[in-house]
This record gives structure tokens, C-alpha cells and sequence, in this order.
């Protein structure tokens, strides 16, 4: 018994929904994702990869015949497109490495993940 309320830990998916259906299939991307880049938090890139399955989910059309993880697919490589030298990663970089001073410490983004344009 103790007096400190545990709050619970915060779930980035919504309650139902294409993008709650492909959960796992997000969360293994992410997962992906974070072992080429693992200087970066897994949090960020998971509630990142939500906003972009979330606007995967606005286009899909499943009159098409095509499935929803075809499309979410090349949404989620935007997260490479970011990796390429935005804000996102710089912020998720000085968090994880401490480097307050706004120099990055961590490896250089490989030049394959740059080939990725993306455009917002």
C-alpha cells in the first residue's frame, strides 16, 4: 500500500478504428524504426507514427480492393523522410543524448534513409 497514484501508461491509439485495428503492425514498424535509429525515444516515434496512420486512414479507400497496410506501409516511411534532418529528430536526439547545449552527439543518418522525399 502506498499513497503515490501510478498513472497509467499514455496509449497514443485511438479507441477503435483502422488505426487501432493495425496496432501491432505500427508498433512493429516503430520497433524497426528505432533499431536502425536507436539514439532516438521509442515514445516520440510511436505517437508519430500514430498522426501518420491517422492520415493514412483519412485516404484509404477500401473500395479499391487494396488493404489498409499497403497504404499505411508507405505513410510510415515518412518517418525515414524525418529522420532525414528534421526538427522531430533533432529534439528526440537532445532529449535522448542530454546534449542541452543543441550540439548532437549521436551518429550521422545514414545516407539511405535520406532517399525518402517527403513533403507536408
Amino acid at each position: 500500500m502506498s499513497n503515490i497514484k501510478v498513472d497509467p501508461a499514455y496509449d497514443p491509439f485511438p479507441k477503435s478504428g483502422l488505426v487501432k485495428q493495425y496496432e501491432p503492425f505500427i508498433r512493429a514498424e516503430v520497433s524497426k524504426f528505432c533499431g536502425q535509429f536507436p539514439w532516438v525515444r521509442y515514445d516520440d516515434v510511436l505517437i508519430e507514427a500514430v498522426k501518420l496512420a491517422d492520415q493514412a486512414a483519412k485516404r484509404f479507400n477500401p473500395d479499391l480492393g487494396n488493404d489498409f497496410s499497403t497504404l499505411l506501409r508507405h505513410y510510415l516511411k515518412k518517418l525515414y523522410a524525418m529522420a532525414g534532418g528534421g526538427d522531430w529528430l533533432e529534439s528526440c536526439q537532445a532529449g535522448r543524448l542530454g546534449a542541452g547545449s543543441g550540439s548532437l552527439t549521436g551518429p550521422s543518418i545514414p545516407r539511405r534513409c535520406q532517399r525518402y522525399a517527403c513533403r507536408f
